[in-house]
């Protein structure tokens, strides 16, 4: 009911809201859940707030904080402290007292780390600041948010940050940098699809309206405070106001119920007391010797107990310290985790990349034995780094699923031909078999299936010597929409105990080898068993030591014709006949990348123009024409995804495909922000580049 009661004040139900809230104020009560109770008053405080009745959003406000102190969440906290000092400060009832409930509100935020919170009560700090004429005080604020609010900020936060500017550079008399951030916040409130906001907005142009006033610009002075106006008359109209106040009498009726029912409850407990005084007078004598005793054991009791409380706070106390720092080395452990995978994959795409090229360059080398070695380390090691990177996700539970259509046997035929070399070196053969009607493409997600398969092969080749491995895949059962196949992978090498069966999926298992030394990190059948885990699959293993061992998969997949694809296939096939050539601006600042990814795109006929940087690819773009954009991320001076918001400013319709060595989830946020309209991580597949490169240019 809380849940829904928020929702409804975000976009301005207010009487919905009210009603949800006083519902779930009932059932909190009667749970005598401090917690809950807390989160009721402060929605019936955001309304009443709303609906310009200060002084009950302060009653109620004051009521959810005397239930959230006697509870451990800060968060509670910080939102009534917070919406405490916006009335105050908003109603211009006490300006001072709103900083002082505003700063005891950024403490909770600062305690629990939460940047958004924080960034939204420095804006209020600083509101508050120049509502007392003290710009200077604020405007330190603003400072302190500025590089949050313009990269990650929500529309609210941009809006609020760019009006609270050009309210500075109006006191300071700056008239064209106050109009200068004006127009940029009404330009972000055009962004704002919730209805919350809007209260925010009205207040923006009126702020306006007074400022073109007081430069004599009257039109639109008008037209600023007629829009205002529009959307206080939008939020505020009187049936509205009128339903609310209904609604905040029933609340209040019931808090005068309470309130009756609590006195009634002590008055029969009071009457009751007096019916056994009589009864109780007879029995104190007796008694006074009894408690007499009582009192010393209690006293000893007392003194135990004391001792033992003591060591309990001090063991909770030492207890919470760990948790902290374990949850601090966890973050820590991810993020070092990300930062190490790209640092790794740059160097990386370019060794693969470099290797290819000099095998296109001489083609006497594609044979060469070395070179064959040099290319199979550098992807055994890709391998490793995704391996522990996929475990780092799956241990932070940060996965999620993709649909693409591919074709299963291509895919294992690909796998198989980049084993090759593992194969020879271990002198083994492999063989793979499909049913004759097993369909040429399937949807799901192919990311995570050539993950499965990729370990599955690469076991049974590094455990299997001069022998052979067979691939079978088979249809189980197979409708109109989709398939369900069994994929069995099945070896003649050393085997598995049967006692170290039911640890083989477990993290970083590598079983005791009599026989040779062998190569890994133990992480692949952890990852295979929680991806198939995800695509709701079943995996099962069948193993006899020194006979070989079998691994049966069942997976599902859809067989539902995907337009997007049919029409990407037609655009690959026309690609060679087109008359001008495609011009690409790779923007990109590592030199080896640079080459690499230029002689990618002049391999498939295409025309090449490298800059180091975003500011040198918007100067670019400024002087020559380009079909499409090839952006890194992580570049210095400034990153793809600014580069990518502002490209779109002025080329809204260029097709931008961002090259990262970076993990998508963790760029994800920034990466749906600035527009960018498709990721390829590094070391990519150079026709899956191309093939994207064509669909956008469709």
């Amino acid at each position: 009911m809380l849940i829904e009661s928020g929702n409804n004040f975000n976009k301005l139900e207010n009487q919905k809201s009210l009603d949800k809230a006083k519902i779930a104020l009932n059932f909190a009560v009667k749970l005598n859940d401090d917690e809950l109770i807390a989160k009721s008053y402060n929605l019936i405080g955001l309304n009443f707030d709303e609906y310009l009745d200060p002084d009950k959003a302060i009653e109620y406000y004051e009521k959810g904080i005397n239930h959230a102190i006697l509870t451990e969440n800060d968060s509670v906290k910080q939102w009534l402290y917070n919406n405490l000092g916006n009335v105050y400060a908003y109603s211009k009832i006490d300006i001072a007292k709103s900083i002082l409930y505003y700063k005891k509100a950024l403490t909770y935020a600062v305690k629990i780390r939460d940047e958004v919170e924080i960034n939204y009560i420095k804006q209020n700090i600083a509101s508050a600041y120049f509502a007392e004429k003290k710009y200077n005080i604020g405007k330190v604020y603003l400072d302190e948010i500025a590089n949050y609010v313009n990269s990650r900020g929500q529309v609210e936060a941009r809006i609020t940050y760019n009006s609270l500017l050009g309210e500075y550079y109006q006191y300071l008399n700056n008239d064209t940098l106050t109009e200068k951030y004006y127009i940029k916040a009404v330009e972000i409130s055009k962004e704002n699809k919730l209805e919350l906001i809007e209260s925010n907005i009205a207040d923006l142009y009126l702020k306006f309206s007074k400022f073109y006033a007081t430069q004599k610009k009257y039109n639109k002075a008008y037209y600023y405070l007629n829009e205002s106006e529009i959307l206080k008359d939008k939020i505020y109209n009187e049936e509205k106001i009128s339903t609310i106040r209904e609604t905040q009498s029933s609340i209040e009726l019931d808090e005068y119920k309470r309130e009756i029912d609590r006195i009634e409850i002590e008055n029969k407990s009071y009457i009751k007391s007096l019916s056994i005084n009589k009864t109780i007078n007879i029995l104190l004598i007796s008694l006074y010797v009894i408690i007499g005793i009582l009192f010393i054991l209690l006293y000893r009791n007392y003194k135990i107990r004391s001792k033992l409380n003591t060591v309990l706070e001090t063991q909770n106390s030492k207890l919470e310290i760990a948790k902290l720092k374990a949850e601090e080395n966890s973050n820590l452990k991810s993020q070092f985790v990300s930062t190490v995978t790209h640092e790794i994959r740059t160097p990386l795409y370019g060794i693969i990349g470099l290797i290819n090229l000099l095998i296109e360059e001489h083609k006497e080398l594609k044979n060469n034995q070395k070179i064959k070695s040099l290319s199979f380390s550098a992807n055994y090691l890709l391998m490793l780094i995704n391996d522990i990177l996929q475990t780092n996700k799956l241990d932070n539970k940060n996965l999620a699923l993709d649909s693409n259509k591919f074709s299963i046997e291509q895919v294992i035929k690909k796998i198989i031909n980049s084993l090759q070399y593992l194969g020879k070196q271990n002198n083994n053969k492999i063989e793979l078999t499909l049913d004759d009607n097993f369909p040429k493409y399937v949807y799901g997600d192919k990311t995570k299936f050539v993950q499965i398969i990729m370990n599955l092969i690469t076991n049974a080749l590094k455990f299997t010597n001069n022998g052979l491995v067979e691939i079978n895949v088979k249809i189980i059962n197979q409708t109109e929409k989709d398939i369900n196949i069994q994929i069995c992978i099945k070896d003649n090498g050393i085997g598995i105990d049967e006692n170290e069966q039911k640890l083989i999926f477990n993290k970083f298992i590598q079983l005791n080898r009599k026989q040779t030394d062998y190569q890994g990190t133990g992480l692949g059948l952890y990852i295979v068993k929680n991806l198939v885990e995800i695509l709701n699959g079943k995996i099962t293993l069948e193993s006899k030591e020194n006979a070989g061992t079998e691994i049966h998969l069942e997976l599902n997949f859809g067989l539902k014709p995907d337009e997007n694809a049919i029409i990407l296939e037609k655009v690959s096939k026309k690609s060679n006949k087109t008359s001008q050539p495609i011009k690409v601006l790779i923007v990109e600042d590592n030199k080896i990348n640079q080459l690499i990814t230029k002689k990618i795109i002049e391999k498939n006929n295409f025309t090449a123009t490298v800059v180091d940087g975003g500011f040198q690819a918007i100067k670019e773009l400024e002087t020559s024409k380009h079909d499409i954009i090839l952006m890194d991320i992580n570049m210095p001076e400034m990153d793809g995804c600014e580069t990518a918001i502002r490209i779109k400013k002025t080329n809204p319709n260029m097709p931008i495909i961002a090259l990262t060595a970076s993990d998508v989830n963790e760029i994800k946020n920034k990466i749906s922000q600035s527009e960018i309209d498709e990721v390829i991580i590094k070391p990519f597949d150079e026709k899956e580049l191309v093939s994207i490169i064509y669909k956008y240019l469709r």
